[in-house]
């Protein structure tokens, strides 16, 4: 067991035991731990327990023990600064622990309310909004593309930042074989070796079951922890939506996070499988005049 001593940039402490296997920080209210700091991301970075030792990654940079990095792994007494807050790390329970989440009036329960974990996260407001109006900007670009491949790569990358997800891929199938068209990264890079960072096992689940799918952490998933796919890839949060032709399923889109857990919400799941059906369509398109 661990614990962070937390000092805010208001100067008051408080100290919290790390009590789950990954543990999100940042501003927003859905993290375990929310750290009111105007400097904060809204989720700055997470602390992962591997099961002998702690790392703490995120998507934005923090300091360790005043050098900056987005991935570091955590021994006693080392100090995370994120924004203007300082986390000191122990090893070992702090007697005099607060829970997890802050004090402030944003705090979430999800147990009054199956749903919470869905609605619209303070400090977060219009996230539907804004989706809507990434996909209409994409559609209007789409109308005027006529390079199939890049196309894709933005359809991907669209997807991928509002999703917040760090990874994305539009998978085709072929003889029941995985053909990766798009590897996206948060860097609008394409990603390498594309095939082997993809869970067969999860797209395997969703082709079979024609209906999109979602995942906050796939390691302590009980259909899909024993995945080999699953175990040598350590992924966390994965969403995956088919590709749909005439009630068949011909692919999938598979978005993923694998530095948080709970990265994805049903709001999130039902974006990714609106630009699915515009990808649907895009890739059909193509095939019709045999440009894929």
């Amino acid at each position: 067991m661990a614990s962070l001593t937390i000092k805010s940039p208001q100067g008051t402490s408080r100290s919290v035991n790390l009590l789950k296997r990954v543990t999100s920080i940042g501003r927003s209210a859905d993290n375990d731990i929310v750290l009111d700091d105007a400097g904060v991301p809204e989720t700055a970075f997470a602390i992962v327990f591997d099961g002998t030792g702690y790392k703490a990654g995120g998507e934005s940079s923090f300091f360790v023990n005043g050098k900056k990095t987005d991935e570091s792994p955590l021994n006693a007494n080392d100090v995370v600064k994120v924004g203007e807050t300082e986390l000191a790390f122990s090893l070992g329970n702090a007697p005099q622990a607060q829970p997890a989440l802050s004090t402030t009036k944003f705090t979430r329960s999800d147990s009054g309310n199956p749903d919470a974990s869905t609605q619209e996260q303070p400090g977060i407001p219009g996230r539907e909004l804004a989706a809507l109006r990434r996909l209409t900007a994409f559609s209007e670009r789409l109308l005027s593309s006529y390079e199939i491949d890049r196309t894709l790569e933005g359809l991907m990358d669209e997807v991928i930042d509002v999703t917040r997800a760090d990874k994305g891929f539009l998978i085709l199938m072929e003889s029941n074989q995985m053909r990766v068209k798009v590897a996206r990264n948060l860097a609008r890079e394409t990603i390498e070796d594309a095939v082997e960072r993809v869970s067969d096992s999860i797209v395997a689940r969703v082709i079979k079951s024609q209906r999109p799918l979602i995942i906050a952490d796939a390691l302590d998933d009980p259909e899909f922890n024993a995945s080999e796919s699953v175990v040598n890839l350590k992924l966390l949060s994965v969403m995956c939506a088919p590709l749909m032709h005439k009630g068949e399923v011909f692919g999938v889109i598979y978005v993923g996070n694998d530095r948080l857990v709970n990265r994805f919400d049903k709001k999130a799941l039902d974006t990714l499988t609106i630009f699915a059906s515009q990808a649907s369509l895009l890739v059909q398109n193509a095939m019709l005049v045999n440009e894929l």
